[in-house]
C-alpha cells in the first residue's frame, strides 16, 4: 500500500516538474533560422544559431549547397539582426565558403532581409568578384 502512495506522490512529482519545465520552453522565444533554397536545381540548406554569449541578435551560419561548376560548398559566417522593423528583419554581416573542388577560402558579405516565412539574401564574394541572389523559405524552431 505504500508503494503506491510513494509511486503517486512522485509521478504527480514529475508530472508537475514536466509543465513548469515546458512552460519555461514556451516562454522561451524561437531564435533558430532554417533556410531552405535553390541552387543549380539543387536543394540546400542554411542555418542561423544565435550566439547567446553576445547578444541574440548575433548569430552563427552555416550555409551547405551544391553547385555545378564548384560541387560541394559549405559556409560559415556570421550576421548582425537589426532589431525588427514592423514586421521585417534585416541583417548584414559576412562569412567564407569553402567548395569540393579547389578547396580555397573564398569569404563573401551578406545582405538579407526575412519576412513571415520568405527570405533574401544579396552575397557578394571577394574572390570571385560576383554578386549572388537567394531566396527561399525561412522557418523558426
Amino acid at each position: 500500500m505504500k508503494k503506491r502512495y510513494v509511486l503517486l506522490v512522485v509521478f504527480i512529482l514529475l508530472v508537475n516538474s514536466g509543465v513548469v519545465f515546458a512552460e519555461e520552453l514556451e516562454e522561451q522565444e524561437k531564435n533558430n533560422v532554417l533556410n531552405v533554397y535553390r541552387v543549380d536545381d539543387n536543394y540546400s540548406a542554411g542555418l542561423k544559431l544565435p550566439i547567446q554569449e553576445l547578444d541574440n541578435d548575433f548569430f552563427a551560419t552555416l550555409n551547405l549547397e551544391y553547385r555545378e561548376e564548384k560541387g560541394a560548398v559549405i559556409e560559415t559566417g556570421a550576421v548582425y539582426m537589426i532589431p525588427d522593423i514592423l514586421i521585417w528583419d534585416f541583417y548584414g554581416g559576412g562569412g567564407v565558403g569553402i567548395d569540393s573542388k579547389d578547396r580555397s577560402p573564398d569569404a563573401y558579405f551578406v545582405l538579407g532581409s526575412q519576412f513571415l516565412f520568405f527570405f533574401n539574401e544579396a552575397r557578394y564574394s571577394l574572390r570571385e568578384d560576383e554578386l549572388r541572389n537567394i531566396s527561399g523559405f525561412k522557418f523558426r524552431f
